[in-house]
């Protein structure tokens, strides 16, 4: 099993901790609640995020994107040898200048030799960023477009953007980019970021700023955001609480 397709073998029940993900005391095997955070522990996701979507999600969904993560995670391993990724950098440049990309030819391009180069070149085809063919080796940078997609898929804020996709111009990979001066994109950008709180749960202000910190550094402009769209309650004794839409 190649380093790339070992890494698709999907989530174990138990964390790589070793440790049995939390169940709670009695039987709970028919509480879909219990499922969520079972879930949650095993992908090591926050808790918050995995509340904000359906009891009893697709558990094919949840695998398979626990498989495109385990790709990604692959690819970015495969890459972290230099002499792999001078050698993918290589190929990519002489395919795009139209130079020759034989096995030969790249390898003089490299100083070395095919023998030299062949454990390289097998791993990265395995991955799917090179296909290797009798008449040389060619790229394909689409497989790293689609890791990083998979890992946006994951993170905290992608699939509340699902509510006002016209929003997601201003993020970039999970994170908020810029805060427009428009007030009415403000309160939009609020009624998403709000739903990264937990609904009926009061916070501290640690606690808020540790869930929007997840997308903007600045926590405490988005801390006030909310308060000033009244999307978040502050209390001076009892913290933050998310307001429930009426």
């Amino acid at each position: 099993m190649s380093l790339c397709d070992s890494s698709r073998s999907g989530r174990q029940r138990r964390s790589v901790s070793g440790r049995d993900p939390p169940r709670g005391g009695g039987d709970h095997s028919d509480d879909p609640r219990v499922d969520t955070v079972h879930i949650a522990w095993t992908a090591h996701l926050p808790l918050a995020t995995m509340s904000a979507r359906p009891y009893g999600a697709d558990r094919r969904t949840m695998t398979q994107r626990s498989n495109d993560l385990g790709h990604a995670a692959a690819l970015l391993g495969v890459l972290s040898t230099p002499r792999r990724l001078d050698l993918l950098a290589t190929i990519v440049r002489r395919q795009a200048s139209g130079a020759d990309c034989s096995l030969g030819a790249v390898a003089t391009a490299m100083d070395s030799s095919q023998q030299a180069l062949a454990k390289d070149l097998v791993r990265l085809q395995e991955c799917g960023l090179l296909t290797i063919e009798s008449g040389g080796v060619s790229a394909d940078l689409s497989v790293l477009r689609s890791a990083a997609d998979a890992v946006g898929e994951t993170l905290p804020i992608t699939p509340h953007l699902a509510i006002d996709p016209d929003l997601a111009r201003f993020f970039s990979h999970g994170r908020l980019v810029t805060v427009p001066f428009d007030a009415d994109l403000q309160r939009r950008i609020a009624k998403v970021l709000v739903r990264l709180l937990p609904l009926d749960v009061e916070m501290s202000e640690a606690e808020v700023n540790d869930l929007l910190g997840q997308v903007h550094p600045d926590h405490a402009l988005l801390r006030r955001l909310l308060v000033d769209e009244r999307l978040v309650t502050r209390h001076a004794s009892a913290g933050y609480r998310r307001v429930r839409a009426g």
